[in-house]
């Protein structure tokens, strides 16, 4: 990013060596499927075409990047997730409606993965938000980060009241503060149902990469999952110019092959 990012960004590499119970989550039925499409990133400078092409998902050839980074699965024991607590206001109904269970699931003692879907917004209005307005969830003690991070997930509208039906895609920030609150940033003028398996990060110190970002490790039988946590500091890139390199991982932290990530800047 061209601008300073709180960000968690993950690499699934190659092999290593190489809740408390929440009764409105889980009384909505696990039934939801969304297809999950890659998110079509078109550069603002970069025109769009109407060829079709049936290599593209949506049958047209675009000149942009598929970003297929914003969804995570990992495969875990199901006794191993533990419900998460949709945000109860404290007066009238909640503005989020859990579409798919909202879970969280601490692996290695370090990485928390979190899963579900849930609909909403927090549109524009005069003055700031309060806090009852864009929290969503919390998550449970001991799966909560040190400082508040910011993470990109993919959100797709919801074109009846219950989400039944969906239509474009976008891109929605969240942040995850160090008491756990799942909020919404800037601003959600139509309602989205919210892939929240967009949030996956590290609870380990982890080790200085660049500038404020540090990387983490956790081996998942057998592979190495990375994350990259932290703030990069303001810098510019050229629109036309080659990629420039912002860091380097170590060998044991690449990937096999290149992977396009969508993080959140300032």
């Amino acid at each position: 990013p061209a601008r300073p990012s709180t960000a968690a960004a993950e690499v699934a590499s190659a092999p290593a060596g190489r809740g408390s119970s929440c009764p409105k989550a889980a009384a909505v039925a696990d039934c939801l499927t969304v297809p999950t499409r890659p998110y079509q990133w078109v550069p603002a400078q970069t025109p769009q075409h109407s060829l079709l092409n049936a290599t593209s998902p949506h049958g047209q050839y675009f000149l942009g990047t598929y970003v297929n980074s914003l969804s995570t699965v990992v495969q875990t024991g199901a006794d191993s997730w533990q419900d998460v607590a949709l945000a109860e206001p404290a007066c009238g109904p909640s503005r989020f409606l859990v579409k798919r269970r909202i879970c969280c699931n601490v692996v290695g003692e370090s990485l928390v993965l979190c899963r579900g879907l849930v609909i909403g917004s927090w549109p524009y209005h005069e003055g700031s938000w309060s806090l009852e307005e864009v929290r969503i969830a919390r998550l449970p003690e001991g799966a909560r980060p040190s400082r508040e991070l910011h993470f990109a997930v993919l959100g797709r509208e919801a074109a009846s009241s219950r989400g039944q039906d969906f239509g474009p895609q976008h891109l929605i920030k969240l942040v995850v503060t160090p008491d756990g609150w799942i909020q919404g940033e800037n601003v959600l003028e139509t309602r989205c149902a919210m892939d929240l398996s967009g949030i996956r990060f590290s609870l380990n110190r982890g080790l200085a990469l660049a500038d404020e970002v540090r990387l983490h490790t956790c081996d998942i039988e057998g592979k190495r999952f990375v994350a990259l946590q932290g703030n990069l500091a303001a810098r510019a890139f050229q629109v036309q110019a080659d990629p420039q390199l912002v860091a380097k991982l170590p060998l044991s932290c690449q990937p096999r092959s290149s992977i396009s990530f969508v993080v959140c800047g300032k």
